[in-house]
């Protein structure tokens, strides 16, 4: 939900949201399990009836199970029934995370590899399809790689994130909304889990 800022204070606090990335996972059925079984109650808790944030955390296979219009169709369906909306996107993890050590793992495939490009355009669309009117979005993802891995990738790294701003500014003027790879500012101690 979006937090009010004090009359006059000209600050912006943004918007407490309910990350999904606590729970697990991939395919985008069980995201959509996930949200029906948790949502409901965390929204009453926090917002009661008004509009409730969610930072959505989808891998590459939920994510491509989203190309599918009547899938893409479902979840807009489901987000406004429930008073829900999306305005920043996990993709930090490319693939299933829970339940075993990540480490380095997490930075699979880093921005050297076209998947992470490709996986990383594809949220961008998505969120594009997802975002409020007049909302800005954000897109999470790896720092570009895990530092020991950084020699010699750095020349793909830079093509690819060019490449991946270009997508952007692409949908911007197709949309006129403004997506962005930084993370949302939280608050600090807040609960996570």
């Amino acid at each position: 939900m979006h937090l009010a800022a004090a009359p006059g204070s000209g600050r912006d606090l943004g918007h407490l949201t309910y990350c999904t990335n606590i729970h697990a996972g991939e395919p985008l059925e069980d995201v959509m399990a996930s949200l029906a079984r948790h949502l409901p109650a965390i929204k009453a808790q926090v917002a009661g009836a008004q509009p409730f944030g969610v930072g959505l955390r989808l891998g590459s296979a939920a994510a491509s199970g989203l190309r599918d219009a009547g899938a893409m169709a479902r979840l807009k369906r489901f987000l406004a029934e429930g008073g829900y909306y999306v305005f920043t996107l996990n993709g930090f993890p490319y693939g299933a995370f829970h339940g075993r050590a990540v480490k380095e793992d997490a930075y699979k495939p880093d921005w050297s590899d076209p998947a992470r490009l490709a996986y990383t355009d594809l949220l961008a669309d998505i969120l594009s399809e997802l975002l409020p009117a007049g909302q800005e979005g954000t897109v999470s993802t790896v720092p570009c790689t895990f530092k020991p891995w950084a020699p010699g990738r750095l020349e793909a790294i830079g093509e690819h994130l060019v490449r991946h701003v270009a997508h952007l500014v692409g949908i911007a003027a197709r949309t006129g909304q403004t997506l962005g790879r930084e993370r949302p500012r939280r608050l600090r101690g807040a609960h996570r889990g």
